[in-house]
């Protein structure tokens, strides 16, 4: 019998050193301020992308047939793929 109190089955050695490195890296003030720093850059790039796109509405009707045009071709490339 054996004095394991989990019943969910041993992860490998290797990701259990990721999980902790992961998680001691996490704890400090250095980790979540690099998480902070990566999530703001992210939502910065994710606001400029939009603002972007919604200015192509001042461009012109052709600017925007172009760019429908785009995205129709490559939502058919993507369900042919499926």
């Amino acid at each position: 019998m054996s004095n394991s109190t989990s019943s969910s089955p041993a992860l490998p050695a290797r990701n259990v050193a990721a999980a902790n490195r992961a998680g001691a890296f996490w704890n400090t003030m250095i980790g979540k301020k690099v998480v902070m720093a990566v999530t703001g850059v992210v939502l910065v790039a994710f606001v400029i992308g939009h603002m972007l796109g919604n200015l192509k509405r001042f461009s012109g009707p052709s600017e925007i047939t172009l760019v429908q045009n785009r995205f129709l071709q490559s939502e058919i490339k993507e369900s042919a793929l499926l």
